[in-house]
């Protein structure tokens, strides 16, 4: 009993298909015509040697003249080719008209400086000066102000958390004595241990006298 492979038929339509492909590849990748020997080489490739059509392609882009046909590409795209204008190039071609400036008038007492005008000595001061007032006005309101308020209030908000924190610490009775003497006599003699006694400090001050008095 005999294989039976596939109808004729069958192959030669896989075959022209085959080929319209490669005439595709060959004018995309190589820029001409499918001869005879690449539709042979390459059909029997795919047919008999059991070769996709991805790997017919990765071998036609190792081919030298894939490489060359790339690289005059490359080379086109550089340095493109443009369409030849007829007429003498010698000859400069016809000027655009310029669009003419609108007019604008200013006001009788309008004293601004024209922007296109020419160097000038006095408006250049005085825009000069206009523009240092300027800025000067800005960090004024936009800077200083603000920063001054902020230290402002941060120094209010110390000096009452401190009163609070150290009002909250006290211990004790404030003096009931309104006369300075009377508060001096109270308070003379309470650093030392006796009433009747000097304080420490009056000891301190007569040791040194007597040690250094001639």
């Amino acid at each position: 009993m005999t294989a039976i492979g596939p109808a004729p038929d069958k192959i030669k339509s896989a075959k022209d298909r085959t080929k319209t492909w490669l005439q595709d590849v060959y004018k995309k990748e190589l820029g001409r015509d499918l001869g005879d020997e690449g539709e042979k080489y390459w059909t029997a490739d795919i047919h008999d040697r059991g070769q996709t059509e991805e790997q017919v392609l990765a071998n036609i882009r190792r081919s030298d003249e894939y490489k060359n046909y790339q690289r005059g590409r490359d080379d086109e795209r550089e340095f493109p080719i443009f369409p030849i204008i007829p007429g003498d190039p010698t000859q400069p071609g016809p000027k655009k008209p310029k669009p003419e400036k609108p007019i604008v008038k200013k006001p009788k007492y309008d004293y601004t400086p024209d922007p296109d005008r020419k160097y000038n000595k006095y408006w250049d001061a005085i825009d000069a000066a206009a523009d240092t007032g300027n800025r000067m006005t800005d960090d004024y309101y936009g800077r200083f102000l603000p920063q001054m308020r902020n230290e402002v209030l941060l120094g209010i908000n110390e000096i009452g958390a401190a009163d609070r924190y150290h009002g909250e610490r006290y211990e004790g009775k404030p003096p009931t004595y309104t006369d300075p003497k009377e508060l001096f006599d109270y308070y003379k003699n309470k650093t030392g241990k006796d009433k009747d006694t000097d304080s420490e400090l009056e000891k301190r001050v007569k040791a040194l006298e007597d040690k250094y008095s001639i």
